[in-house]
């Protein structure tokens, strides 16, 4: 979502995807986003090594990762707000349990 060059490993044996999501997630693979195997991902990190930008930027990529996110990302309108929210909520429940303890 935050548009960050990014590399993932997915063991697709332990989740089984509707035909919808399966078409996204073949797109991902396509763009060599998503790899099912770390070898064949640390390969890809060094052929893209020198210039990831390019990579990252190409059209097939930029396409995939848009899809990805407009299905499954989520958007939040004022992303200051929704850390600030989470670390507040942390601490509270570090707080909390340190009282019960």
């Amino acid at each position: 979502m935050a548009n960050y060059p990014t590399i993932a490993l997915w063991d697709s044996k332990y989740v089984r995807l509707n035909d919808h999501a399966a078409e996204i997630y073949k797109q991902l693979e396509q763009a060599k986003i998503l790899f099912h195997s770390p070898s064949f991902a640390a390969q890809h990190i060094s052929e893209i090594w020198t210039d990831i930008e390019k990579w990252w930027n190409s059209h097939s990529v930029r396409a995939a990762r848009e899809n990805y996110c407009n299905h499954y990302a989520y958007q939040a309108k004022h992303p200051a707000l929704t850390v600030t929210s989470a670390i507040a909520d942390s601490i509270y429940l570090i707080r909390f349990f340190a009282l019960k303890g």
